[in-house]
């Protein structure tokens, strides 16, 4: 009876073991963008993994900085190569009823603050390596 406790035991530990949070590790990834070295406010910020995958998403604020979620707020990105995308597009001329429901939207219209090849991966030419111990990243954008 004693071995098999045992050996039950031994199982039991083996099969738990392995067991903790679930999924792969995040890197906690935050940075700046700049334009033409000025801080860019609220652009999106896209890191697609080279190899496929999901694709860790942040929002600049007044300074430029943002961080990277990809499921959850501020858990970063899973280790390996990106391609970056910078969006920054707003929409502009809308008008909204006092009742809450939309207006005249004939003068809608978007307005892009970025140079639009950097919100498309085959012509953004932004790369990221995502690493522990990363420092931030700096996404120095011009527009030129």
């Amino acid at each position: 009876m004693r071995t098999l406790s045992i050996a039950a035991g031994l199982v039991l530990l083996v099969l738990t073991a392995g067991c903790g949070p679930s999924g792969p590790a995040m890197v906690p990834v935050s940075g700046v963008v700049t334009l033409d070295d000025n801080p860019v406010a609220g652009a999106s910020v896209m890191f697609a993994p080279v190899s496929g995958g999901r694709p860790a998403e942040g929002v600049t604020d007044a300074a430029g900085k943002f961080s990277l979620m990809t499921e959850k707020p501020g858990d970063g990105a899973l280790e390996g190569e990106y391609l970056v995308t910078v969006t920054g597009v707003r929409t502009v001329g809308a008008v909204v009823n006092p009742d809450g429901t939309s207006g005249d939207t004939s003068q809608v219209r978007e307005e892009w603050f970025l140079p639009k090849k950097y919100s498309r991966r085959d012509s953004s030419e932004l790369r990221q390596m995502v690493a522990k111990g990363m420092s931030p990243v700096e996404l120095k954008l011009s527009s030129k």
